[in-house]
């Protein structure tokens, strides 16, 4: 039987955060893990190196952080600390980010890992090289769709009288909500369709019901030396656009998080 390692001895863990090539695996000085008493650093093994730092035990081992991220102020803190050290990294040619969570015993677990993972992180990497993430985001204003709707209907009334006028009125306005998540959903992946053009990969993120308004969710991989002219198109999108009520917002450049951990991509 091994002997156990001596991080575990001591109390502490290795956090892992990503994973990056090892010859371009600079690490920004003085920049702290998600234990503000520890320094992240990186552990390397033939051309991976995976960015990590000491966490305590007492905060990270298994039953310990079971129970801490069923605390979602803690999870929240400690999930934009991940955040925080995997943003330090953002130029590095190649960034593969890991699960929040990522726990090892020892130095020699975490190579470990690296070796029995190395031909899924390569090849993710490689897809990643020379690329970040871009957030958008696309509101409606479904109410006023829906008057826009409405409108659009015809003006009824005339000689049939008030009282017909307004049943065709309140007809029109049911007939606008009805239409309304149609016309929105089609603004909305007609968007969609058009920065995905200028992007190298895309998804869709998860709905927040938060947002009633919110018609689009997506990220987008995209080459940096063609960032600018992904921009320009968000830009232009996002003026033909407005006047019929919808607003685009965006947000980056990113670690690909949106691109990364799935299966063959982390352990």
């Amino acid at each position: 039987m091994s002997p156990e390692p001596t991080e575990a001895r001591a109390g502490f863990g290795v956090y892992v955060y990503g994973v990056l090539p090892a010859k371009t695996a600079s690490v920004p000085p003085d920049l702290v893990g998600l234990d503000d008493r520890h320094r992240v650093t990186v552990c390397a093994h033939e051309g991976l190196a995976a960015i990590v730092s000491r966490v305590a035990l007492d905060e990270f081992g298994e039953e310990r952080l079971r129970d801490n991220l069923a605390r979602p102020e803690w999870l929240e803190q400690r999930v934009r600390g991940h955040e925080r050290v995997l943003e330090a990294f953002l130029e590095a040619p190649a960034l593969l980010p890991l699960r929040f969570g990522a726990i090892f015993r020892g130095d020699e677990q975490v190579q470990a890992m690296l070796a029995e993972n190395a031909d899924a992180f390569a090849a993710a990497l490689e897809r990643m090289r020379g690329r970040r993430e871009w957030s958008v985001k696309a509101f409606v204003d479904r109410q006023a769709l829906i008057e826009q709707l409405a409108a659009s209907g015809g003006a009824g009334g005339g000689a049939r009288g008030e009282g017909h006028a307004y049943f065709a009125r309140k007809q029109r306005e049911r007939d606008a909500r009805e239409r309304a998540h149609t016309v929105a959903a089609a603004l909305a992946e007609e968007l969609h369709e058009t920065l995905a053009e200028a992007a190298s990969a895309d998804t869709y993120l998860p709905a927040r019901s938060d947002a009633p308004d919110l018609v689009l969710n997506a990220a987008y991989l995209v080459e940096r030396a063609q960032e600018s002219s992904f921009l320009r198109v968000v830009q232009e999108a996002a003026r033909e656009r407005q006047p019929g009520g919808m607003r685009v917002e965006i947000t980056g450049p990113w670690p690909p998080y949106s691109f990364v951990g799935r299966d063959e991509d982390a352990p």
